[in-house]
């Protein structure tokens, strides 16, 4: 470390969820009726029968869903950061991460800054995982408050396996957990790997990898 900040305004700014909480309730509320108001009100049944409204309405539906999901979570969590500029004496971006005295025995060796790049793609990817729930969900349901009910106990249950410790099936649970991808500071935390073939692997990119391509 050739520069030493105060770096504990940054943790703060590291630390802070709130917003993922808000965004997850804004794709509850905003995607829960993609396709099951068409159920409710009958029209699912006309669009079957148009060329249009198949395949390529679902999948304009789809893209639509992520088009706006990816928009509103950069948008808030840019927001975020410029509030905390503007609000608090952030230093020492291009400081390695383990600089932060609770990070010091992370295993990431990039900058502050870098990781805060890479915390905001893995929470905007989380977003996208949850929003094709929420998609998923309202393809089976037939009222938009069945949707909107049950994306909200789904996303609930995510929560709490995150929250309370299960032992060893919670983190078998927590590899596929889009929730730990909205903020991989834990995860970070400390060298922590799972057996994947007799190789060691980063929990972190496991966790990435599985949300990903699930």
């Amino acid at each position: 470390i050739s520069d030493f900040y105060d770096v504990s305004d940054i943790y703060t700014y590291i630390n802070y969820d709130f917003s993922s909480l808000l965004l997850i309730i804004i794709l509850i509320l905003g995607l829960s009726g993609i396709y099951s108001n068409e159920c409710q009100c009958g029209m699912d049944v006309i669009l079957k029968t148009t060329i249009l409204g198949r395949k390529k309405q679902v999948y304009a539906k789809l893209t639509a869903a992520l088009i706006f999901t990816v928009f509103v979570g950069l948008f808030i969590y840019t927001v975020d950061f410029i509030e905390y500029i503007l609000l608090f004496r952030l230093d020492g971006f291009g400081n390695p991460l383990y600089s932060i005295n609770d990070l010091k025995y992370t295993p990431f060796n990039g900058s502050i800054l870098e990781f805060i790049i890479l915390n905001t793609i893995s929470k905007v990817l989380g977003l996208i995982v949850i929003s094709l729930i929420i998609t998923l969900v309202s393809c089976f349901s037939y009222d938009q408050l069945i949707s909107i009910t049950v994306s909200s106990v789904v996303i609930a249950l995510f929560l709490c396996v995150n929250i309370i410790d299960f032992g060893k099936a919670g983190d078998i649970i927590g590899l596929i957990n889009p929730i730990n991808m909205l903020s991989i500071r834990d995860s970070v935390k400390k060298f922590s790997t799972e057996n994947i073939f007799n190789y060691p692997v980063q929990r972190v990119y496991i966790i990435s990898a599985l949300n990903f391509f699930t």
